[in-house]
């Protein structure tokens, strides 16, 4: 019997698997080697990320379910740039939103079939 939250099955399984990679989706990832970190060229780090290549249908509550179970996850912020929307994400500290942008980079939200939500350190 189907219900309104077997959406977050995928989302459930990723946070149950101590918050691996693989697990996500949400879907396809880019499968990325356990020991290599992604670093965002012309940015610092900080504990703020900026997400975007979002599907327009993409919902704040999405975002904040998958989210809201990355340690140290503080807030969502959604916008619309240019008619694209976008997104920050706050942490605790800079290690919170390091982990948080090295498991969730690329991953398909279901708004966004076919490619991987973008996140980087926001840009000074």
């Amino acid at each position: 019997m189907k219900t309104q939250f077997n959406f977050l099955l995928p989302i459930l399984q990723f946070f149950s698997h101590g918050f691996e990679r693989d697990a996500v989706n949400v879907a396809d990832t880019k499968k990325m080697n356990a020991s290599a970190h992604y670093v965002p060229q012309n940015s610092t780090p900080c504990p703020t990320l900026f997400m975007a290549n979002l599907a327009p249908t993409c919902a704040e509550q999405e975002l904040i379910e998958v989210f809201s179970r990355c340690p140290g996850f503080l807030k969502l912020k959604m916008q619309n740039k240019n008619g694209a929307p976008v997104a920050f994400v706050d942490f605790q500290d800079v290690t919170c939103s390091a982990k948080a942008l090295n498991n969730l980079q690329d991953a398909i939200l279901y708004t966004s079939p076919g490619k991987g939500m973008w996140l980087e350190y926001p840009f000074e």
